[in-house]
């Protein structure tokens, strides 16, 4: 049995973890779908045009989402992280619609995905 001693500091580094992951994202443009076999689908099957304007489209709104928070505009920021989620729900759809996975959820796979892409590739193995 794990005491409060452990549990806390605990707790504490994995939303410390969250926090760095979200603040991350803040400033580094995230993928616009976490699961990269997905993005692999997709870009193959008859809608890789509209996957690949969404991509601009998403990219565009990442820029100005970042800018809005160097900026401290928060009105701005509000504004364009509405849009990133927005642009980010159609291609989720996209996904679906183009790999007939109706169940598809990437949502716990940003973190593992990030830590491969950013951590030096002698950490990953």
């Amino acid at each position: 049995m794990m005491s409060a001693y452990v549990k806390i500091p605990l707790q504490l580094l994995i939303l410390g973890t969250g926090v760095l992951v979200f603040v991350f994202y803040l400033f580094e443009a995230p993928p616009i779908v976490s699961i990269a076999s997905m993005t692999r689908q997709s870009r193959r099957r008859r809608v890789r045009g509209e996957y690949a304007a969404l991509g601009k489209t998403f990219e565009a709104e990442v820029a100005a989402r970042r800018d809005a928070a160097e900026r401290d505009d928060r009105e701005a920021f509000i504004a364009s992280d509405a849009r990133v989620k927005e642009t980010r729900a159609k291609a989720v759809a996209l996904v679906k619609q183009a790999t007939g996975d109706q169940s598809y959820n990437d949502a716990n796979y940003v973190f593992r995905r990030s830590s491969r892409r950013q951590m030096p590739s002698d950490w990953s193995a």
